[in-house]
């Protein structure tokens, strides 16, 4: 058991230090090869060209989270209302990396209990936050995607 648990330790400090990054439907996060000011204004640009409305930025915290966008997220093959909203931290590791954690919050409207959060499917929210990063990297690298 002890070994177990050694192992484990050695695995998640492994994980932290190599910068991987274990991909999941509710969050991602990746290590971005630019300053923190870059990618956080590279974000801040990014959102309002996908339809979001930025209700929080702060640069110090490295928060940025949007209001829900009517219309958008990842209920694939609803036909009712649905929204969506994104949440993201940012965290400064060196003067030119910086770990973006992104986070997509879809909701289908139920009309006896309200609003419902809606897991994806994760090859769905995998093409989402793969096109996000995509995007936000580009910008904070001062390239264009073709």
């Amino acid at each position: 058991m002890k070994n177990l648990s050694i192992a484990l330790v050695i695995i998640f400090c492994y994980c932290a230090t190599t910068g991987m990054q274990e991909d999941s439907i509710y969050g991602q996060t990746r290590v971005i090869q630019a300053t923190y000011e870059s990618v956080f204004q590279a974000t801040l640009d990014y959102l309002p060209e996908r339809g979001y409305t930025i209700k929080k930025a702060d640069r110090e915290s490295g928060v940025i989270e949007t209001n829900y966008q009517s219309g958008a997220g990842v209920a694939i093959g609803f036909t009712g209302d649905k929204r969506a909203q994104v949440k993201c931290k940012l965290i400064k590791i060196d003067d030119n990396q910086t770990r973006l954690t992104l986070e997509l919050f879809s909701e289908i409207r139920d009309p006896q209990s309200g609003w419902q959060y809606v897991a994806p499917e994760y090859q769905a929210a995998r093409v989402i936050y793969d096109r996000f990063f995509e995007a936000i990297t580009a910008r904070a690298q001062g390239r264009k995607i073709e």
